[in-house]
């Protein structure tokens, strides 16, 4: 610290045996400073309608392993992406032994690295019928998912299978290091991968066992699967 201020000290002394013929130097510097914040923005993308399928269709010989909403009453009757970030799905007359897959994509349409902070299950308390509570807990949901980069790699794929009751936190655990970055897709399954009967084993799939019979007979099954975003690389 001494020697920085005699540095100092001896270069004033210079400038004024300069004598009163030479006027200070003097100079201004402007940084001229512009900002724009990014923006945490992710979509809901369409990329393959709901499918419904038998649990066994080698045991069921009048579908031979197809889509089962032209052979039987089975069918989605709403199907509908209502804004950038909520997809409403709407089927009916499900059967013990069949099961329902969804197929849609997450977008990264902003400008920071996003990840999955939270996931909720949010049950629907307007329902005339609801599936009795013991069933709804138990009722098997899958989740299968993978990240696909702008350059078609994929670093993080997985299933998560559980059920009413606990696939929520199972989801959450299992995305809570995965990192989407801008032009990122987090894809919820895919339609071009069928099993030997054509069916699509992945995606978002809710399942009734056939083991439950007519327990489940003119009942009904409405919830909401929610995802909280958070910034992946915010300051703490």
């Amino acid at each position: 610290m001494k020697k920085t201020k005699l540095i100092s000290l001896s270069l004033i002394i210079c400038l004024v045996l300069m004598g009163t013929a030479f006027a200070w130097w003097t100079q201004s510097t402007t940084i001229k400073n512009t900002v724009n914040t990014g923006n945490l923005d992710v979509k809901l993308i369409n990329i393959g309608g709901p499918g419904i399928y038998f649990t066994r269709p080698n045991g069921n010989p009048d579908s031979l392993g197809l889509d089962i909403r032209n052979h039987y009453n089975a069918n989605v009757i709403h199907y509908n992406f209502t804004d950038n970030y909520s997809l409403d799905v709407s089927i009916e007359k499900l059967f013990p032994g069949s099961y329902v897959t969804y197929i849609y994509g997450v977008d990264n349409t902003g400008t920071v690295p996003v990840k999955i902070e939270d996931v909720k299950l949010v049950p629907d308390a307007n329902v005339e019928k609801a599936l009795p509570a013991e069933k709804l807990n138990n009722l098997p949901i899958a989740f299968c998912y993978r990240v696909l980069k702008q350059d078609n790699t994929i670093p993080f794929s997985g299933r998560v299978d559980g059920t009413y009751s606990d696939i929520a936190g199972k989801i959450k655990e299992a995305l809570s290091n995965v990192v989407i970055v801008p032009g990122d897709r987090l894809v919820i399954g895919d339609l071009d991968d069928k099993d030997e009967f054509g069916q699509v084993q992945n995606g978002f799939i809710i399942t009734i066992p056939e083991a439950w019979g007519n327990d489940t007979e003119d009942c009904t099954v409405s919830f909401s699967l929610q995802f909280d975003y958070t910034q992946a690389n915010a300051y703490k």
